[in-house]
């Protein structure tokens, strides 16, 4: 019948959900991250990423830091975010880490600190593309006090 077919399909669909092949690297990680399927991302990454050291690391951390934030799970974004400030050991991301600090501390509820992430980001890097939308925030954040 129509319904038991139904319930077949549904049925593989949550098995090879069970099955799915765990994110094991970079390359898978960063694959996962342009489909979109942060919350494989958050499952898998803590497993081995706290065993990595340096750049390798860091890298990890960016994307999960990432897919958080992508998930709404912004205290725990903006955490991981701070931890890569606090490493500063990844340049070539570090204008979109002060942006989304801005960000998580502005879902927060927090103006001020959003601020003082926003301004920190076009005071050390002026030309970052991260600027126009900490720019605008930052606009809308000193409207809103005024």
């Amino acid at each position: 019948s129509r319904l038991a077919s139904v319930n077949a399909q549904k049925a593989k669909k949550k098995k090879r959900a069970r099955t799915r092949a765990k994110i094991k690297n970079l390359a898978q990680a960063k694959k996962a991250f342009k489909e979109k399927r942060y919350t494989h991302i958050v499952q898998d990454l803590p497993r081995f990423m706290n065993k990595l050291k340096g750049s390798r690391k860091v890298s990890y951390q960016f994307i999960y830091a990432e897919s958080l934030y992508k998930l709404g799970r912004i205290s725990e974004a903006a955490l991981t975010y701070d931890e890569l400030l606090l490493t500063g050991k990844d340049s070539s991301k570090i204008e979109r880490i002060y942006l989304r600090m801005g960000d998580c501390f502005r879902q927060m509820g927090d103006a001020t600190t959003a601020q003082i992430y926003y301004e920190e980001l076009i005071e050390k890097y002026p030309k970052a593309n991260e600027v126009v939308a900490a720019t605008s925030h930052l606009s809308k954040l000193r409207k809103k006090k005024n």
